[in-house]
């Protein structure tokens, strides 16, 4: 298990996964920033020492990951034709770089003071109370209509605040093969191509059926449609998508497999 820690690069998050002798990143993710849609392909022309992997904690569990070294980073910033490569390029040099010499690391989250936490809900609920009942004595229960209701809107604050905390919350987390690529693995699904993200639905639905067959209705464009979707939150589910998102960008033409296994032959249902 490698060291991780994350910066941010115009909203983008990037995974450091080496040591300060040894700079290594996520390839996924510099890919994103560097708008290189296809992670597998823009490593293909580099250096066996300029590439490798590394084992990284996600929130699906520990997952294998391409990486790129510091001349690999160098080579992916070159091939990019974008504009955003040059100002990657330049913070990567005046920020990235020093910080990591410096410090071994670079944090995306600058350290700060603690927050004080007010006290649990309940217990304000009290305080309340016990303050109603002595300015009740004190003003002989006449108050001001704005005084009323101020007081009033607090304590239905107090009552909501206390009732959420009562709940029990679920840890599960169901999304999308697209959605899963994009948010947990740092991937660029396109919108069309060879490589588009209906056909990645279609290759986990046909190779990997075991990983579940549930649907919901969710807002996809603007739209109301039924979509696929996994339990993200089981680690064993989540690896699976993993290696068959892995598979499905690494194939040359995963439309011609999916023709070959038969899936165009089943009515579509859509990837999100």
């Amino acid at each position: 298990m490698s060291n991780l820690s994350v910066f941010s690069f115009e909203e983008k998050e990037v995974r450091f996964v080496g040591i300060a002798e040894k700079p290594e990143w996520v390839a996924a993710d510099v890919c994103t920033c560097l708008q290189l849609s296809d992670t597998s392909k823009a490593l293909e022309t580099l250096e066996p020492d300029e590439k490798g992997t590394k084992n990284v904690r996600t929130p699906g569990g520990e997952q294998e990951m391409l990486t790129v070294t510091e001349p690999g980073l160098y080579r992916l910033i070159f091939k990019s034709r974008k504009p955003v490569a040059k100002r990657f390029q330049r913070w990567v040099f005046h920020e990235v770089l020093p910080a990591i010499r410096k410090t071994g690391s670079y944090s995306l989250h600058p350290s700060q003071p603690p927050t004080l936490a007010l006290p649990p809900a309940e217990q304000r609920l009290k305080t309340l109370v016990e303050a109603m009942k002595t300015l009740a004595e004190i003003t002989g229960g006449r108050l001001n209509p704005y005084m009323e209701q101020q007081i009033n809107d607090y304590a239905a604050n107090l009552l909501a605040d206390h009732n959420r905390q009562s709940l029990i919350g679920t840890e599960e987390k169901w999304l999308g093969v697209v959605n899963f690529a994009e948010s947990e693995l740092g991937k660029k699904v396109p919108l069309k191509g060879s490589h588009y993200r209906g056909h990645l639905g279609t290759w986990v639905r046909t190779f990997y059926p075991h990983l579940g067959d549930r649907q919901e209705t969710r807002l996809v464009n603007g739209v109301q449609q039924p979509i696929y979707v996994y339990a993200c939150h089981d680690p064993v589910v989540a690896a699976g998508l993993t290696k068959a998102i892995e598979e499905f960008f690494a194939h040359p033409s995963p439309g011609a497999a999916l023709r070959q296994a038969g899936a165009f032959s089943k009515k579509a249902v859509v990837t999100a």
